[in-house]
């Protein structure tokens, strides 16, 4: 079992000495889609909005200067770490905020870098409005699949953040065909395009760890193969929950390491494999939002 105590220096602390940043949220031309078949019956998929690394380069070179930031790359319990700094000229120093990402299944190690880069982007703030686009879906048709395969394609043209939450959005299909509009000027198809909600006021259902239900709006490398998405691993889901989580408001960052280094701790009935791995075998689902409830509930006392 490998020691994961390099984990709790990865969470980012409050910088109090540095006047607050604001970075300007991501232009529709910054947002790429990326869509999941959701059902087959009715027919539909769910749209990921996601910002790629060098559009959170360019909002960083514009907000601090290009050599007012610098990013660097180590590991820490086999897993690859990006961390962005920013220089204070209060304080005369580098802040830090530090994030790993996910394995792509197309160029693993570039992919890896990339996702961890964009991750720690999202902890200083930039692109962070994405995760208020929840349930963002569409009813497909015919002309959206060739040869009985979906290869339609979707395109943000028009997006607006008020206070880091998307207000209003538009996303066409690749023959320019109004797909999503939110919010909706007509009254036609209202169950089809879902609001957005904010991920912080209205956070969406856990997911089982073998299902499409909760994919990661950031995650560039989701990949069907025959139509079946490639599902994360258990591990791999603790890792993005806590990731995520550490990001939320009023979240004990000491009683969430502790909670991921137990989720990561051996198995009682196998120990060769881990609580959660385990969890998943045993109950067919790993919903990690009613087991950090429980931690907090049971585990501590």
């Amino acid at each position: 079992m490998e020691n994961h105590d390099e984990w709790e220096d990865d969470f980012p602390e409050e910088d109090l000495k540095m006047k607050q940043l604001h970075f300007r949220p991501l232009r529709a031309d910054e947002v790429e889609v990326r869509s999941v078949l959701e059902s087959k019956d009715p027919p539909r998929a769910r749209l990921l909005l996601y910002q790629d690394a060098r559009s959170a380069m360019n909002i960083l070179d514009q907000t601090v200067g290009p050599q007012g930031w610098q990013k660097e790359y180590y590991e820490a319990g086999n897993m690859l770490f990006c961390k962005i700094g920013i220089f204070d000229p209060e304080s005369q120093q580098w802040l830090w905020k530090a994030n790993t990402g996910s394995r792509s299944n197309i160029e693993e190690e570039k992919g890896l870098a990339s996702d961890a880069f964009k991750r720690a982007a999202v902890d200083w703030g930039i692109g962070r409005e994405l995760y208020s686009a929840t349930h963002l879906t569409v009813d497909l048709t015919e002309k959206d699949y060739f040869n009985g395969k979906f290869c339609q394609s979707f395109k943000v043209v028009k997006m607006a953040v008020t206070d880091g939450v998307i207000k209003e959005l538009v996303i066409v299909d690749k023959f320019g065909k109004t797909r999503l509009e939110y919010p909706k000027t007509s009254g036609k198809n209202e169950q089809t395009n879902r609001p957005v909600q904010s991920a912080r006021t209205c956070p969406p259902a856990p997911a089982p760890w073998n299902s499409e239900a909760d994919l990661d709006p950031l995650d560039e490398e989701l990949v069907y193969v025959d139509e079946t998405f490639q599902k994360p691993s258990p591990t791999e889901m603790v890792r993005n929950f806590c990731s995520r989580l550490k990001q939320e408001p009023g979240v004990n960052q000491e009683e969430l390491i502790k909670f991921y280094k137990w989720l990561n701790s051996p198995d009682k009935e196998n120990p060769e494999i881990t609580r959660a791995e385990g969890m998943a075998k045993k109950y067919k689902v790993l919903k990690l939002e009613e087991v950090w409830k429980g931690w907090l509930k049971h585990v501590r006392s």
